[in-house]
C-alpha cells in the first residue's frame, strides 16, 4: 500500500471505498474492527520498488527427490509486507498494515513412461495457501482501531 493510498484510506468515508463516488460505491462491504464497528474500504496500487520498500520478509524454498520411478517434490514460499506511517486529519494519528502470505505444496508421483526424449510423470498432492491482513488505525480524536482479516 502506497502511503498516499493509506492516508486516503484512513480520512475514507466508512462504506465507502476511496476514490469512489455514488450509489454502488455505498453498497460496497467494508471491514469491521473488534468492537463491531465499520471501517472504510480502500482500493491499493503499488508499484514493484514499493512492495520492495516495504518487504518485511520473504522466503521460497523447492525440493525434489526422486528414487528410481517414484518422486517427492514440495515448495513453500512466505512473504511478508509491512507499512506505516502517519494520516492526514485529527481522526487517526498513524496506521500500520501487515499482510502475510504462505503457500506451501507437497507432490507424490510416479513416472509412467520414459523415453529418450521425453518422460511423462503423474503427481498428486496437497496445498496449503493462507493470507492475512491486519490493519491498526492509531487514536487521534477516535480511539485506536484494528481489524484483521485471512483466507485460509
Amino acid at each position: 500500500m502506497t502511503r498516499s493510498a493509506a492516508g486516503r484510506a484512513a480520512r475514507a468515508q466508512p462504506g465507502r471505498a476511496a476514490g469512489t463516488t455514488g450509489p454502488a460505491a455505498a453498497q460496497r462491504p467494508c471491514g469491521h474492527d473488534r468492537r463491531g464497528g465499520r471501517l472504510p474500504t480502500a482500493s491499493i496500487d503499488l508499484s514493484f520498488s514499493d512492495i520492495l520498500s516495504d518487504l518485511s520478509g520473504a522466503l521460497f524454498l523447492l525440493g525434489e527427490a526422486r528414487n528410481g520411478r517414484f518422486l517427492l517434490d514440495g515448495d513453500l514460499m512466505y512473504v511478508n509486507i509491512t507499512t506505516k506511517d502517519g494520516t492526514a486529519g485529527p481522526l487517526y494519528s498513524g496506521f500500520r498494515f501487515e499482510n502475510e502470505m504462505v503457500v506451501a505444496t507437497a507432490l507424490g508421483g510416479y513416472r509412467l513412461l520414459e523415453e529418450k526424449q521425453y518422460s511423462f510423470d503423474v503427481l498428486a498432492g496437497l496445498r496449503r495457501w493462507s493470507v492475512d491482513g491486519d490493519l491498526r488505525l492509531t487514536g487521534g480524536v477516535l480511539p485506536t482501531v484494528s481489524t484483521s482479516r485471512g483466507k485460509n
